[in-house]
């Protein structure tokens, strides 16, 4: 019996009041399920490489004041291990992504902090990125995964990657799609 519920507030997170006078933000949805939801990304190559892309994180500083939400499909409900579906994200305009939160309540027990990295849908990896863990609802340990990639990303569509998919929660108002939260700004 899950007894856990997620708390939508991402760890870190500043949340802004978009106005209409604010420039559009990127938009996102949860992919359809699939039987692999992570498509072709091999994890154990991307730890040991390091990605495929070569961009590299900048040196500009970014303010918590800056960052908006850009992705978040976390919700109130209980929570089930393993993603059923892919966890996708679409860019309208270039964007500097600041943080990229992933869950792992694991029925709470939380799993240690491993890496988080994006794969574009043109078949480019960016990351992976190491994460910090941080402590989620009931202090249970590495609840939260948090990545600090801060990488500008040009428009398109990517799919979150999450070194630890057994122990990501996801469910049904996520659509099955890991819950992931995405912070930034338009460039």
């Amino acid at each position: 019996m899950l007894r856990h519920r997620y708390v939508p507030a991402l760890a870190g997170f500043v949340c802004l009041v978009i106005t209409a006078s604010t420039p559009s933000l990127p938009t996102a949805s949860a992919q359809e399920a699939s039987d692999d939801p992570f498509g072709d990304v091999d994890l154990e190559s991307l730890k040991e490489k390091g990605g495929s892309t070569g961009v590299e994180p900048t040196d500009e500083q970014v303010t918590p004041e800056k960052i908006e939400t850009i992705f978040d499909n976390g919700n109130s409900d209980a929570v089930l291990n393993r993603p059923t579906g892919a966890t996708v994200f679409v860019l309208n305009g270039t964007a500097r992504i600041a943080k990229i939160t992933t869950y792992h309540w694991n029925d709470g027990r939380g799993a240690p902090a491993g890496t988080i990295a994006l794969k574009s849908a043109s078949g480019e990896t960016y990351g992976p990125w190491q994460a910090t863990g941080e402590p989620g609802q009931g202090g249970v340990p590495n609840a939260y995964w948090v990545a600090d990639p801060n990488v500008s990303l040009p428009p398109g569509s990517y799919t979150v990657i999450d070194s630890d998919p057994a122990t990501w929660a996801r469910n049904d108002a996520s659509e099955g799609a890991g819950i992931t939260g995405v912070g930034g700004y338009v460039e």
